[in-house]
């Protein structure tokens, strides 16, 4: 029975430390409506400059998830805008 109890709550420290730590390799590319979280995958401040220069800013909700906008073409999305800003992005971080 200890070593049940042990089992949950190192398991339970283990997703709540590895699963909440992201980087810009995480962000969503496909139906990320559900997934995007300003404190678990918010893009790192390289990637938001990059996202400005392409003329996409990061939209924030109240209640923490943000969408993508593109202010020249008044374009929403959850996905990050891979396709549009092009593959640079994707190593910003290298």
């Amino acid at each position: 029975m200890i070593k049940l109890i042990y089992s949950l709550f190192f398991s339970l420290i283990f997703n709540s430390v590895f699963v909440n730590s992201a980087s810009t390799y995480d962000l969503c590319s496909y139906n990320c409506q559900s997934v995007n979280h300003i404190s678990r995958n918010y893009p790192n401040d390289d990637a938001l400059k990059h996202l400005n220069e392409n003329n996409w800013w990061v939209v924030k909700y109240a209640d923490g998830r943000y969408y993508y906008h593109n202010f020249e073409t008044r374009e929403d999305t959850w996905d990050y805008p891979y396709q549009e800003i092009g593959y640079e992005t994707i190593i910003l971080n290298e």
